[in-house]
């Protein structure tokens, strides 16, 4: 790692400390003031070996994956906005609003324990953020975060049936092993970090 990136570590520790300082009144604060932890961390690891021409990514934090498969997409979040947590250490939660929506899914969320097809996610752009950490700790892991065409994945559990609005940032940083074991595929690198979003 370079000298910047540690500096630029540090500096965001201290921000993040001041930024997560809790006010009386729980509107418009991080979950963890008002008592509510934020869902843990959920980072998308990227497949390698004979499955990967199937399955992508593995999200081990959702028992889902991605499949690499275009179709139309079947919702648009354009206009949308809310709040999202990234993080577990230092968890900072942000506001965004997306701009534009892509009318093709990127990805089909595949299900880990019924191997069915349970969602999408679609490419975002022209997104504005207030808060958006460009450093985050998840997982023992320094990421960099990029606010830049994030994805928008949305998915119904079969055992639930609630349906689960994640926004994935693409990281850079501490990206390489240990990865969490997943049966559907064999990984070999963080790729992107995920947050549950929260109108």
């Amino acid at each position: 790692m370079t000298r910047h990136f540690w500096v630029l570590a540090l500096l965001l520790v201290g921000r993040l400390a001041h930024a997560q300082t809790c006010n009386p009144a729980c509107a418009s604060q991080p979950p963890q003031c008002c008592g509510v932890a934020p869902p843990p961390p959920i980072l998308a690891e990227q497949c390698t070996g004979a499955t990967s021409d199937v399955v992508h990514f593995v999200l081990p934090g959702t028992g889902t994956g991605w499949v690499d498969l275009r179709t139309p997409a079947l919702f648009s979040v354009a206009g949308l906005s809310g709040t999202t947590t990234l993080g577990d250490v230092m968890p900072v939660t942000f506001q965004f609003t997306i701009g534009t929506s892509s009318a093709s899914a990127r990805f089909q969320v595949l299900e880990g324990t019924t191997r069915n097809i349970i969602g999408q996610c679609v490419t975002t752009g022209g997104n504005r953020y207030t808060g958006l950490p460009p450093l985050i700790s998840a997982q023992g892991r320094a990421l960099q975060v990029t606010g830049r065409n994030p994805l928008w994945c949305r998915y119904t559990p079969t055992a639930t049936g609630t349906t689960t609005d994640i926004l994935c940032f693409g990281v850079k940083g501490q990206v390489g092993a240990p990865f969490v074991a997943q049966e559907l595929c064999d990984p070999d690198r963080v790729e992107y970090a995920c947050g549950v979003v929260v109108p």
